[in-house]
């Protein structure tokens, strides 16, 4: 439910059809209208933070991972869920272009529907390489001691955490270890032997000397084991991408995808070859990875209604040496990434963590569900965004009303501003891209 009303949903689009001359209908659609104000209200979300709510998550004895995609309570799961699927984004595409791509139309003179789905895989496996946002935590068991060579998912774009579990039943089995980062050659400067001895519990992990998906720990460990990695992950080759899948980012993010795709679509040859728009469209993208840098979840978390401290799991594993084997009363929250959290020991008992946390947009059917100090600027973004309809020309005549938006957005957004992240810091390019393309580039009949 919206807790603003003072603004409805026919309304704010009746006030929109008047500031683009458009009170037919006929140009922009009433349902091209509801797109644009939905991604208009997701990137307020996404520069702004404006949709605050409280998710709970219940812990798990002796389980200290959680993550709040699908680990949170079924009541507040729906409020922080990724849940857009490539439908929505293409129904965003689809506003900018001369030609609909549809299922049942999916190929135009400018692109298609298979080549619109392989720019939005490489988009959205480009926005976790650039941010790590999302995060992926998995078992891998180890091969039989003294063989230390680990392969992992191909989809693995990085490893941001190892622990050694150790399987071993004669000691206390299944306690977890974290490793450090080392290459090879600095390996060796620690200790030469570490290459051709085994311990109980390895030192190091490395992924530097052989292919990208191969993992070493040394010493190697003489005792069943697995690692237990914390990466970033791209979509995997294998999994087939229909509209009605979900992309596994914030929904609030999801319109930079869009720009993304725009940008390889202007920049192909062809009829739909433009250059002004697709460094437009680039810049974009690039302000997307900005926010998805300063993206988090959250924001403040109470343990059966007593505030608890937050930290990163980095400095537990720096501070806190074995936390992940101690058994007692959570004190604190640690954060890696936007979706993986942990406590600081294996809980003894069972609790209750309310995290006050940045939520998805919410998109309600009957008002716009914003303050009323936000109506105008959000208005401004969509007549922004219903002229990329109409060309770079008319881009960089609305830009006056786009870059009030993002003022706005960011001057709500208290951790942008504490990083010393600006209006103008993160749209220079942009803004610069506009001022010199004085010129629309047409395109071709």
């Amino acid at each position: 439910m919206a807790r603003y009303e003072h603004t409805t949903r026919i309304d704010f689009k009746t006030q929109f059809f008047n500031r683009v001359g458009d009170t037919s209908r006929s140009f922009w659609t009433d349902a091209e209208a509801d797109i644009i104000l939905n991604e208009a209200l997701y990137t307020l979300g996404a520069i702004g933070q404006n949709w605050k709510g409280q998710v709970e998550l219940n812990t798990v004895l002796d389980q200290s991972f959680y993550d709040i995609n699908s680990n949170l309570t079924a009541g507040t799961q729906s409020l922080i869920s990724y849940s857009l699927t490539y439908q929505f984004l293409l129904d965003a595409i689809n506003l900018h272009l001369i030609e609909e791509i549809t299922l049942l139309a999916p190929s135009s003179e400018i692109t298609s529907l298979d080549e619109i789905l392989k720019f939005a895989r490489n988009r959205v496996n480009q926005f976790q390489f650039k941010t790590g946002l999302v995060l992926t935590r998995e078992q891998y068991t180890l091969n039989v001691p003294p063989d230390n060579k680990l392969i992992i998912k191909d989809e693995v774009i990085d490893i941001v955490r190892a622990a050694y579990v150790d399987f071993n039943e004669l000691t206390n089995p299944f306690l977890s270890y974290v490793l450090n980062k080392e290459d090879e050659d600095s390996i060796g400067q620690f200790n030469r032997s570490y290459f051709n001895s085994t311990t109980d519990i390895p030192l190091f992990y490395t992924t530097v000397l052989e292919n990208l998906n191969v993992v070493r720990v040394y010493p190697s460990p003489q005792n069943l084991g697995a690692l237990d990695i914390v990466s970033v992950n791209g979509i995997p080759t294998a999994t087939v991408l229909a509209l009605n899948t979900i992309i596994n980012l914030p929904n609030n993010l999801i319109p930079y995808i869009k720009w993304g795709v725009l940008a390889d679509i202007y920049w192909k040859d062809g009829v739909g070859y433009n250059p002004a728009m697709a460094n437009y469209c680039e810049e974009r993208w690039r302000e997307g990875i900005i926010i998805g840098n300063n993206y988090t979840s959250i924001l403040e978390a109470k343990l059966n209604g007593i505030p608890i401290l937050i930290d990163s799991v980095s400095s537990l594993d720096k501070n806190q040496l074995g936390w992940q084997n101690n058994i007692n009363t959570p004190s604190l929250v640690a954060v890696a990434g936007f979706n993986l959290l942990a406590i600081n020991c294996r809980p003894d008992d069972f609790y209750s963590l309310l995290i006050t946390a940045i939520i998805n947009a919410n998109i309600d059917a009957n008002f716009v569900d914003v303050k009323l100090e936000y109506i105008e600027p959000l208005l401004n973004y969509c007549v922004h965004l219903a002229n990329v309809k109409n060309g770079f020309e008319a881009v960089k005549m609305t830009s006056v009303e786009k870059d009030d938006f993002i003022k706005t957005a960011i001057s709500h957004n208290l951790r942008l501003m504490k990083r010393g992240i600006n209006f103008e810091t993160m749209m220079k390019k942009t803004k610069r891209q506009e001022e010199d393309n004085s010129t629309r580039v047409e395109e071709a009949a």
